[in-house]
């Protein structure tokens, strides 16, 4: 019979690993991994796994990194149609029902139009903020996923980079992560823990989101320099912030703030409940990973209402014109641009890649339908641009 080894591990009630002849099981690998002490030797496995973890988290960063560059154009034509600006009128088209309906330019057109206005770069205005805004938000996530998986964990898995890689392997990315509780009825529990953990991670998003809103909406404000020509908007990210100090004071920083946590909030826990309704009642493999897609988009659809709001009140009364009369009235509160934005058609401005309809109030002038209420432009850019096509 093999001896049992004392140490300072065993005097503190760690898991000791028994030596036997006999191989070692490995079921519960993942709910009893080793446990490495402060101090101590790691062993080579483990090690290994470490540092594979350590080039995955790189490699991660990097490929977003990159991904957030190449397709920035699109989320800066994206961010300008949220906020209502449109560079020309709408003109006659029809639906895909042949319908008549006005129609606006799409993604690639209206990046065509940045282009020829303001050159290649210009393409990219306000892509520093940005990235530094999408950086603080997947750090802190990060940050305040570990301290949650570190304090609220079930004891026996050690407080190490091994431990947590453990912990984040045994659901994966964005889901539950952390031990089941086996003392509870194993379905009642189950779904439990889950609820639990998919609160605390919807803590750590929102303590990101948060955090990293400030940068964020001065991102915002950089974009929308294209509208207005601000001089003010085009002194980088330290002059944008003396300006929104200046004119708003520190609540300027966080106009828009309270739609964006609903919306991340609605979407991502409404995101993880289909997906363990799906795990639980689907059990066919390539039927599971098509409804987890198409609720996704469907939950992605619903949650671009709140971007909406979001994006609009962060311009709300400041210092770009876009966020004053004639572009967009002054509100109230964030209910207040939803109840208008919602009277006007316009919650889902910026949500169609392609097909892009107006669906906001018109009158019919001469025989022919135009838009009324929302102002389009200024359009004095789209004069100088020669040859510019709309469809």
């Amino acid at each position: 019979m093999p001896q049992q080894e004392r140490g300072p591990a065993a005097s503190r009630g760690s898991l000791v690993v028994l030596l036997t002849e006999e191989a070692p099981d490995t079921d519960n690998d993942l709910a009893n991994p080793p446990v490495v002490q402060q101090g101590e030797p790691v062993p080579p496995e483990d090690a290994l796994e470490i540092e594979i973890q350590r080039k995955a988290m790189i490699l991660n960063y990097v490929l977003k990194s990159t991904m957030a560059v190449v397709l920035y154009p699109f989320e800066y034509a994206r961010t300008l149609m949220q906020v209502g600006y449109e560079p020309v009128e709408p003109v006659k088209g029809l639906t895909l029902f042949r319908r008549p309906s006005l129609l606006l330019p799409n993604f690639f057109q209206y990046i065509k139009y940045i282009k020829n206005v303001d050159g290649f770069f210009g393409c990219f205005r306000g892509i520093v903020p940005h990235l530094i805004s999408k950086g603080t938000h997947m750090t802190i996530y990060s940050h305040v996923t570990y301290w949650v998986i570190d304090h609220v964990a079930k004891p026996g898995v050690p407080n190490t980079p091994y431990g947590r890689a453990k912990r984040l392997n045994a659901t994966g990315s964005g889901d539950a992560c952390f031990m089941e509780d086996d003392d509870d009825d194993e379905m009642v529990g189950e779904f439990r823990t889950y609820l639990r953990d998919m609160a605390l991670d919807l803590i750590s998003r929102c303590i990101a989101v948060t955090v990293s809103y400030p940068i964020h909406l001065v991102a915002i404000h950089s974009m929308v320099g294209f509208v207005g020509r601000e001089p003010a908007l085009c002194k980088g990210i330290s002059g944008i912030c003396k300006e929104i100090w200046k004119t708003q004071g520190l609540s300027g920083f966080f106009q828009g703030l309270i739609p964006r946590l609903v919306g991340e909030v609605l979407g991502a826990g409404s995101i993880g409940l289909f997906t363990y309704a799906i795990k639980i009642r689907v059990s066919n493999e390539e039927l599971r990973s098509c409804l987890r897609v198409s609720l996704s988009l469907l939950t992605t659809s619903c949650t671009q209402m709140f971007n909406v709001v979001s994006s609009t009140m962060a311009l709300n009364g400041g210092i770009s014109a876009v966020g004053r009369p004639p572009f967009n009235p002054i509100f109230s509160d964030w209910s207040d641009c939803w109840d208008y934005l919602s009277d006007m058609n316009q919650l889902r401005r910026g949500g169609n890649f392609c097909y892009r309809h107006y669906t906001g109030p018109t009158t019919v002038i001469n025989g022919q339908i135009r838009p009324t209420v929302i102002f389009f432009g200024p359009n004095f850019l789209y004069r100088q641009v020669s040859g510019f096509k709309f469809y």
